[in-house]
């Protein structure tokens, strides 16, 4: 194989905490024969995680920026980043909810001309809450008005 290509390294545990290589390439391979030897292997970290650097997996940035208008001009900030691996997440929710912070309780959403109301509350928000939430971890950003949004974690 050329130096540019790569493909997917597989084996299983021997005896005596041995790696046993098992080519899915060769056609006609046997455990612990192997087309070509790793250029380089990775250890597990202590949670059973591949402790790959971020250079060797996906990574995916979830940023929420508030946008303001204040006095006549527009005014963009970040309130809450979160760097993301997908390989990482399997099984586990990733739900992003924001929420008004004036909403009416009283609003009945099944009433007869709300819709008219649910625009008018809409209209009203002057604050949101970004919640971030990934598998039981929960990120909660500071409210859209603050001015120096702050980031908090909760389990």
């Amino acid at each position: 194989m050329g130096g540019g290509h790569r493909r997917p390294l597989v084996g299983r545990a021997g005896g005596l905490g041995r790696w046993v290589d098992l080519d899915v390439l060769k056609r006609d391979g046997r455990p612990g024969e192997g087309l070509a030897a790793a250029v380089e292997t990775i250890d597990l970290a202590p949670d059973g995680k591949p402790a790959l650097p971020a250079a060797l997996v996906h990574e995916i940035e979830l940023r929420v920026v508030v946008e303001r208008w204040d006095a006549g001009k527009s005014d963009a900030r970040p309130c809450l980043r979160r760097t993301l691996r997908p390989a990482e997440l399997a099984g586990q929710p990733v739900v992003l909810s924001v929420a008004p912070l004036d909403w009416p309780a009283d609003l009945d959403l099944a009433a007869k001309g709300s819709a008219e109301k649910i625009k008018e509350a809409l209209l009203r928000q002057k604050e949101w809450l970004p919640v971030l939430q990934v598998g039981e971890e929960q990120v909660i950003a500071g409210a859209s008005t603050s001015t120096a949004p702050s980031t908090s974690t909760q389990r």
